[in-house]
């Protein structure tokens, strides 16, 4: 007879954060989180360093609530990149642009710091869009008790995503494998017809491509939106006077043409963005922001299609840019999601955010399913 509740331990994994959760119970519940970690801050240059951070972010975590490294049953990571055999690939972390084990890599740094009595806990490394998606349909998520088929769309530093077919998160699509939420990677846009192409991967690596062609990361993620915003700013006759010292700071580095990433100026931009077109709708901003929803309504409509075996009434869109950009009407008025809605049509399927943020990856990891799936 069990004398204590399950505990596991959730880790979500993204292109510049991290996040810690302690899990229990059936249904999920979060015991425990850690504030948000910025990684990208921290003198990372190796997968090795990368995964010694989660231990290391795993033990303060356990520090704040005397919790014990013995007392987790399973691990689960939501996971930024594609998966293979068990291993996986990110393109924004250090030493995974080829695959690497990440479970056995976490194993390894665990036993090195709480010792052997953590070697047999089972690790499980899913998808992070899939996770989110699985947390979704639980209580408080945009896709509960939603009926038929949804659609998650996680919109932060990249683009990914998962079908929800009877409240299910799905881990596989026929035809692609567990890869399939790599919408990413797998949808251009032709800058010359104005065009989507689909061209999903089984390996869930970036297909070759055109020089008229750019992946939808490339287009509508967070980092290439910020890139976006800063060279409008730049290139027009936009009033930076006003503009606050750190957004000032933000567009002077991008006016380098810099290769690292900064993420507090993607944020900066991000959020400059969205409040410029809630200040002027029909200022520079205001059609910018009208021109990505279309982008991304279109793209959607291209994933409709792909997946019309499995009819999607629900699309909600997750991360950053998902949850955030675009809204700032003190009316309560979403516009943004308003011109997605428009592009993607009316009577096809219902666009909403998602409001649970990384609690939806805690919750969607504690999940029995995905440990039950080889």
């Amino acid at each position: 007879m069990r004398t204590r509740p399950r505990v596991q331990l959730a880790i979500s994994v993204g292109g510049s954060k991290c996040a810690y959760a302690i899990t229990t119970g059936a249904p999920p519940a979060i015991l425990a989180r850690s504030p948000r970690v910025e990684w990208t801050r921290q003198p990372i240059q190796t997968i090795y360093a990368f995964v010694e951070m989660l231990a290391r972010e795993t033990e303060t975590l356990l520090r704040q609530t005397d919790i014990l490294a013995t007392a987790f049953e399973r691990i689960g990571v939501a996971w930024p990149g594609p998966g293979i055999n068990g291993c996986f690939q990110a393109t924004f972390i250090p030493g995974c642009s080829q695959g690497q084990p990440i479970a056995s890599l976490l194993r390894s740094a665990l036993t090195a710091r709480f010792g052997s009595a953590v070697e047999g806990i089972p690790i499980r490394v899913m998808l992070d869009a899939v996770a989110r998606a699985a947390g979704e349909v639980g209580p408080g998520g945009e896709l509960n008790g939603a009926s038929g088929s949804g659609l998650l769309v996680n919109v932060a530093t990249g683009i990914a995503g998962a079908i929800v077919c009877e409240q299910q998160a799905m881990l596989v699509y026929p035809k692609i494998g567990e890869n399939y939420g790599q919408f990413g990677r797998f949808l251009f846009f032709n800058k010359v017809s104005q065009k989507w192409d689909w061209r999903p991967t089984a390996d869930g690596l970036v297909p070759s491509h055109s020089a008229d062609e750019v992946r939808w990361t490339e287009l509508c993620a967070g980092p290439a939106l910020a890139r976006r915003i800063a060279r409008l700013c730049n290139e027009s006759a936009f009033d930076s006077a006003r503009l606050s010292p750190c957004v000032t700071e933000a567009l002077g580095h991008y006016r380098a043409e810099p290769n690292d990433r900064n993420a507090v100026y993607e944020m900066t931009l991000l959020k400059l963005a969205t409040a410029e077109a809630g200040r002027d709708a029909e200022g520079l901003f205001g059609h910018f922001v009208r021109r990505v929803a279309w982008e991304i309504g279109s793209a959607l409509c291209v994933l409709l299609d792909v997946f019309r075996s499995s009819p999607i009434k629900r699309i909600v869109l997750a991360g950053g840019v998902g949850e955030n950009f675009g809204f700032a009407d003190g009316r309560g008025s979403d516009r943004f999601i308003q011109d997605i809605q428009l592009t993607v049509g009316g009577g096809v399927a219902r666009v909403s955010r998602a409001h649970l943020g990384v609690d939806a990856e805690f919750l969607g990891l504690a999940s029995d399913s995905f440990f039950a799936t080889p």
